[in-house]
């Protein structure tokens, strides 16, 4: 009879306290994953700005839709041979701060962003990508 009790006095014991335990393991499962908003966030403030004024400036520039900038960004980021994400996001942030228009979905915007990242003549291949990119980008709008 007294390991019957003991047994059953074990079992809730380790019911009520499991939550308990687990409680500081699923709380680091909330990490936050680095957005674009928060890189472009990051950049800004390590220039120089507040960070709440970054976050604003970010925002402004990515709008209401982040998934659809966030996927925008990817194709340019696989799609553009010529260029890395860190390029990219350090151009973006540059245009955000001085609240230049951002059109990923414009032939011509993303020509001029390559053209001002790389400062060299566009190749053909490149043109072509491009190309591609602005086909893919107006599915997002």
């Amino acid at each position: 009879m007294n390991k019957q009790v003991l047994s059953a006095t074990l079992f809730i014991t380790s019911l009520i306290l499991s939550p308990v335990i687990l409680t500081p393991l699923s709380a680091n499962a909330h990490i936050k994953v680095n957005s674009i908003s928060t890189t472009i966030t990051s950049i800004l403030h390590k220039r120089g700005l507040d960070e709440d004024a970054a976050e604003k400036i970010s925002q402004d520039m990515i709008g209401d839709d982040e998934e659809s900038f966030e996927m925008m960004v990817r194709n340019i980021e696989n799609g553009c041979s010529s260029l890395n994400r860190d390029e990219i996001l350090n151009y973006l942030s540059s245009s955000a701060l001085f609240k230049e228009n951002v059109k990923l979905d414009s032939y011509s915007f993303l020509v001029s962003m390559v053209h001002k990242i790389r400062k060299e003549p566009i190749t053909p291949s490149t043109i072509k990508e491009l190309q591609n990119i602005e086909k893919k980008n107006s599915i997002h709008i």
